[in-house]
């Protein structure tokens, strides 16, 4: 049995931030996820978080000439706080891989 709401309450629906993975740091990933928060504002993005290598983002990031201040974010709950400010990015523990020089770039 539903209860009524007390007059003039409303209910705000809030959703988790998305999360999305960087791909290969080589690709185009790293161009989308810039382009796509520089573009947060204009097209009304939800706040996401950037599951990858923060220095291959801020790299890219010079080599495009952009600029995007990254945070590192422990948990994904954070990246709403801070997606009008900065990319939220999840830097993640890599197992495996092809070798030393993949290991810190690769998920």
């Amino acid at each position: 049995m539903r209860l009524p709401s007390p007059a003039g309450a409303r209910r705000v629906r809030t959703h988790p931030p998305i999360a999305v993975t960087l791909g290969d740091p080589g690709g185009i990933g790293p161009d989308i996820t810039l382009l796509g928060w520089r573009a947060r504002e204009a097209y009304a993005l939800h706040p996401f978080a950037v599951y990858g290598d923060a220095n291959a983002l801020q790299e890219r990031g010079r080599t495009l000439g952009l600029e995007v201040p990254i945070r590192v974010v422990a948990h994904l709950q954070e990246a709403a706080g801070l997606f009008a400010h900065a990319l939220p990015v999840m830097v993640t523990a890599v197992r495996g891989g092809r070798g030393a020089a993949d290991a810190d770039a690769a998920i």
